[in-house]
């Protein structure tokens, strides 16, 4: 009898183990489900020059603008973004910079400066 029960207690342990180690049938999730994220960049100002990551990950640079500076694309969870602006002259001014991520606001300020992130996987 006491054999008996050593031998259903072996065949329940592996059964357990086989159970939970069994991730290969599972559903997947994470970072590779997402969807790609709507990045915005809004600038506004009398002249400045302007640097940022496009939606093709490459790095534009010296870019001046007049006026405002308005930049919509998609990219993935993990991906790189951002701009960093400065005055043409100093007689120019920045009224603000903004970073939206799927219509939340991530990043701004009203002088020069910028900010360079990495796209998130869950929004706050």
């Amino acid at each position: 009898m006491n054999s008996h029960k050593y031998l259903l207690f072996l065949l329940g342990l592996v059964g357990a183990v086989s159970y939970s180690c069994n991730k290969a049938n599972s559903k997947p999730s994470g970072p590779a489900s997402t969807t790609p994220r709507q990045i915005q960049y809004l600038i506004k100002g009398t002249k400045f020059n302007l640097n940022f990551i496009d939606s093709n990950n490459n790095f534009q640079q010296n870019q001046t603008m007049v006026d405002s500076f308005h930049y919509s694309f998609k990219k993935g969870a993990g991906g790189n973004i951002g701009i960093s602006i400065t005055r043409y002259t100093p007689a120019d001014i920045i009224y603000s910079w903004e970073i939206y991520i799927d219509g939340k606001l991530y990043a701004n300020a009203f002088s020069e400066g910028g900010a360079y992130m990495v796209v998130p996987y869950t929004l706050f």
